[in-house]
């Protein structure tokens, strides 16, 4: 049986408190995320969907997959928070993750941040 997580997530993040049948229950699951970016994609789908259902949230999550448009999960962690310090460092997280060469000194930008953002949480 699934971890019922995802559907509690599910169904805070979407204000839907319907039963969510054993099989949503599995499909949630098997989506490749973390907890944070599943709660983070999940937050940014239903902000922008007027009736969620999960068969759509996949698919969604799918593609942002295949686009590599999901956050890093320390991220993820970070704009969950709402702090406006924490969002900060996540977008710079992000920006550096996202260069295109990743020299020296970009990937000890990167540690730096990893740990600024780790102790802040």
């Amino acid at each position: 049986m699934p971890a019922p997580l995802r559907t509690v997530i599910w169904q805070r993040e979407t204000g839907k408190q319907v039963l969510i049948s054993l099989r949503d229950a599995k499909i949630l699951d098997t989506l490749a995320l973390e907890p944070a970016q599943f709660q983070l994609a999940l937050r940014q789908y239903a902000e922008k969907t007027l009736y969620p259902k999960i068969s759509d949230f996949c698919s969604h999550v799918e593609t942002r997959l295949m686009e590599d448009d999901l956050p890093d999960e320390l991220s993820c962690k970070a704009m969950l928070t709402g702090h406006p310090k924490l969002l900060m460092m996540a977008d710079q997280l992000e920006a550096l993750l996202g260069a295109w060469v990743q020299d020296d000194e970009t990937l000890a930008a990167i540690e730096k941040l990893r740990e600024d953002i780790k102790a802040i949480l």
